[in-house]
C-alpha cells in the first residue's frame, strides 16, 4: 500500500524526489499513517519507515461520523459509530477529510475542542461525550454520571482545574452536574 500510494517505480530518479511533498502525499493518501521517515541511498535505493496511528475519538455532527486520532487526524468516515470511543460533537460547518486535521470554521470551537481533549489524555479521564458544538455551552459527560459544563474557552486552565479538583473531593457514587 505505501509503495502504490508513493507513485513510485523502480528506475524513477531520487533527485527529483522530494522527501516533504511524498511524506504529505503519503499521509493524505493513507490516513493511517501518523509519521514518515524518507531516506534516499545513492544511487537508486529509497527506503520509507511508516508510523500508524490509532483511533482515539469520534468527530460528529448531524451530517458525519468520523474517527481521528488524538491530534484531531480524520482517519475514517462510518455511517454509525458503535464502539467505546469518546464522541466529540462539532458544530455543522466543521469540514472532515480523511488524511487530514479537523477544520473548524470557527477559532474559538477548535480551541475549546483541543483543550477538552488535551485534559481528558493528560488525566487519563473516562469521558462519554464532549459537545463544543456551541463554544459558548460547552460541556462534557464524565464517569457516566457527572455532567460538566464549561461554557466558553475563556479561562479554560482554570474551569479545568476546578473541575479536577472538585471531583476528586466527591464520592465515586455521586452524580450530578458541574456547572464552571
Amino acid at each position: 500500500e505505501v509503495i502504490a500510494a508513493a507513485g513510485i517505480a523502480v528506475g524513477d530518479n531520487l533527485i527529483r524526489v522530494s522527501k516533504d511533498d511524498l511524506s504529505e502525499k503519503l499521509q493524505k493518501s493513507l490516513p493511517f499513517i501518523n509519521e514518515v521517515v524518507i531516506e534516499k541511498q545513492f544511487p537508486g535505493v529509497l527506503n520509507i519507515t511508516v508510523k500508524e496511528t490509532k483511533e482515539e475519538l469520534v468527530f460528529k455532527n448531524s451530517k458525519a461520523v468520523y474517527t481521528a486520532n488524538r491530534e484531531g487526524k480524520i482517519l475514517k468516515k462510518y455511517s454509525e459509530y458503535n464502539g467505546d470511543l469518546m464522541f466529540i460533537t462539532v458544530s455543522e460547518k466543521t469540514v472532515f477529510t480523511e488524511g487530514e486535521t479537523i477544520l473548524f470554521e470557527n477559532e474559538r470551537e477548535k480551541e475549546l475542542c483541543f483543550n477538552f481533549i488535551s485534559m481528558i489524555f493528560e488525566n487519563d479521564y473516562d469521558v462519554e461525550f464532549v459537545n463544543v458544538s456551541d463554544p459558548f455551552s460547552s460541556y462534557m459527560k464524565f464517569d457516566d454520571r457527572i455532567i460538566a459544563k464549561f461554557g466558553s474557552a475563556s479561562y479554560f486552565e482554570n474551569k479545568a482545574s476546578y473541575f479536577i479538583a472538585g471531583i476528586k473531593g466527591i464520592s465515586e457514587n455521586a452524580e450530578g452536574v458541574f456547572d464552571l
